[in-house]
């Protein structure tokens, strides 16, 4: 059995649709058009009664309620409408109802319109009169003691047997409309759908001769033989195309990946110089760039340099920076103060002929500071080494070539040599100590733990040192655990180097005061001694790495100038601050520290 004509199905399908269509085009504009009626209709009563309202006002003041019943009869007969006048629920004046049955009407103060009047609105309802045994609509305002009446309630009614009149007209001429239309429509929908036929074919054979369109479906069943054709050869060609999309899909999906995945930030700018996509790494580099699609690079938040480097790499002569040879622009910048960016810029040719470019971002800040602090560290190795090396060497020259006959002379020199070395050892150690706490500056993991259980090891450890320069360890703490957030090994390095200062330049018979206090920001620690105390305006300068009063002092209490730098950057990297400071007295130093509260 042969499937109907798709044709056929077509033209009634549209026909049901245009249809329902009509009807529906019918329903609304008829609602919409009784909708309008009413509405025009309350709208000419509210303004028959705005006027009703103002010939009242100013009209003199009637000498009695029958007076104004008869004025009131003959403006209703001459406007072709019922004007009534409510006071307290009682009609005073109804232009069609004479003025001796007025007494038998009603009380009016529930009546819809009257509750809902106010002097500043008009109040509409409609209804059914049993005075008048018709439907009317009615319209009300309030009326102030005006013309000799009383406050009341000036309403205005009108039949609505007239707008039911005009709906039937309207409904009738809407019902024939859509009648003649929907025969106009069958007539012309059987002429399309047979212009359609000869269609078809015609397009099957266009579809076949363009075998690569994008189609990725099969079309399984047919639906009229008409279509047989144009299924076959929509079916051939999307088995040719699905084999060239799954490879491109896949190519498609390979590059993404590695495109979101580099590690490295890229940048893809249009023949313009706008910013056309980014991935993901660039995106955590430069957070601005997500906003600055389409602007320039200037724009996301990029340096002037790299501005000028693309507008460079755009007006080059096209072809000079296309050559996969070609490394394209390099350069260095410094992003927002703390970062180092190497930026390769490469240009291409887009599939429409345009050049476009590829800026690649690689961070190396890491690399940067470490050839930063390889420098310094060797520039601070070799000052600081200089000088002992410089006295280990002559004390040895002297030893090999001029010998002193004199033992005691001999060994002084083996002291001092010996000393130098132990002074350079010293030297070494503790640079290796201050180069672990900066890499610890961005790998440290701060927990929680006990400052009284640390600085108590701190003291047990410092005190037989204390005892043998003669002073005393003088600690007043709280009794809280004091909960800190730091390193154990880090925050004992921090109170055994405060307390061998203090112990390294106090006198002999004074304390070492050693105090802790809660603050709002978090811990703080002191370390006094009664020494020789710090020079005024160097309290900032004893942090710095390698300042000693005297750079070229070697003796049994000088260091590398090391202690507090490392101390300073422990202390930073747990999130607190150290500062040093004249006590008030004036004796001494003092080194207070504040660690967050855990």
């Amino acid at each position: 059995m042969k499937p109907r004509s798709v044709f056929t199905r077509m033209l009634l399908w549209a026909w049901a649709v245009l249809a329902a269509s009509l009807l529906a085009l019918f329903l609304v504009t008829t609602f919409q058009t009784r909708d309008s009626i009413v509405l025009e209709a309350e709208e000419r009563a509210a303004r028959e009664l705005e006027t009703v309202k103002w010939l009242l006002v100013q009209h003199a003041p009637f000498p009695d309620t029958k007076s104004f019943h008869d004025w009131s009869t003959q403006l209703g007969h001459r406007m072709g409408l019922r004007l009534t006048f409510v006071a307290d629920g009682q009609v005073l004046a109804d232009s069609m109802v004479s003025y001796e049955e007025l007494d038998a009407l009603e009380d009016h103060s529930m009546r819809p319109e009257i509750r809902k009047a106010t002097p500043s609105s008009i109040a509409s309802s409609r209804r059914y009169s049993d005075t008048l045994d018709r439907e009317m609509l009615y319209a009300a305002t309030e009326l102030p003691p005006v013309s000799g009446l009383p406050r009341g309630v000036l309403r205005l009614a009108v039949p609505f047997s007239e707008l039911r009149g005009q709906l039937a007209s309207v409904f009738d001429h809407a019902l024939w409309t859509m009648s003649l239309a929907l025969a106009a429509s069958g007539i012309l929908l059987l002429m399309g759908t047979r212009n359609v036929g000869r269609s078809v074919h015609a397009f099957s054979e266009m579809a076949r001769d363009i075998g690569n369109g994008d189609f990725s479906q099969r079309i399984r069943e047919v639906p009229g033989r008409e279509f047989q054709p144009l299924a076959e050869a929509i079916n051939a060609m999307a088995r040719r195309i699905g084999r060239h999309v799954d490879t491109i899909e896949e190519q498609g999906g390979r590059l993404r990946a590695m495109f979101q995945g580099m590690g490295e930030g890229v940048l893809v700018l249009d023949q313009r110089g706008r910013i056309d996509s980014f991935n993901r790494a660039l995106e955590r580099l430069l957070p601005e760039v997500a906003k600055a699609l389409a602007k320039t690079p200037l724009e996301a938040g990029l340096p002037l340099e790299v501005q000028d480097a693309v507008e460079r790499m755009l007006h080059q002569e096209h072809g000079a920076t296309d050559d996969t040879d070609t490394p394209g622009e390099r350069l260095r910048i410094l992003l927002n103060d703390t970062r180092h960016l190497a930026v390769t810029i490469l240009s291409f040719t887009g599939h429409r002929g345009g050049r476009k470019l590829i800026l690649v971002f690689r961070d190396v800040t890491a690399e940067v500071e470490h050839e930063h602090a390889l420098r310094e560290f060797v520039a601070n190795a070799s000052h600081q080494l200089r000088t002992p090396l410089t006295s280990i060497k002559g004390y040895a020259e002297t030893l090999m070539d001029a010998p002193p006959s004199d033992p005691e002379a001999t060994a002084r020199f083996l002291g001092i040599i010996q000393r130098n070395a132990d002074h350079m050892d010293g030297v070494l150690a503790s640079m290796l100590k201050l180069a672990r706490s900066d890499r610890a500056a961005t790998s440290s993991r701060n927990t929680k733990v006990s400052a009284r259980e640390i600085l108590s090891a701190a003291i047990t450890d410092m005190e037989p040192r204390a005892d043998s320069a003669g002073m005393r360890l003088s600690v007043l703490l709280p009794e809280d655990d004091m909960m800190v957030h730091a390193e154990s090994e880090g925050l004992l390095h921090v109170f055994h180097n405060l307390l061998a200062n203090a112990v390294n330049y106090g006198h002999s018979g004074a304390d070492i005061e050693v105090s802790a206090r809660s603050l709002p920001e978090g811990w703080s620690f002191a370390v006094r001694d009664h020494g020789p105390g710090i020079p005024a305006g160097l309290e900032d300068k004893v942090f710095e790495r390698f300042f000693r009063g005297d750079p070229n002092a070697i003796d049994d209490r000088g260091g590398a100038g090391l202690g507090l730098a490392i101390c300073r950057q422990i202390v930073e990297n747990y999130g607190g601050r150290i500062h040093a400071e004249r006590p008030e007295d004036g004796k001494g130093a003092r080194f207070v520290f504040t660690l967050p509260h855990a």
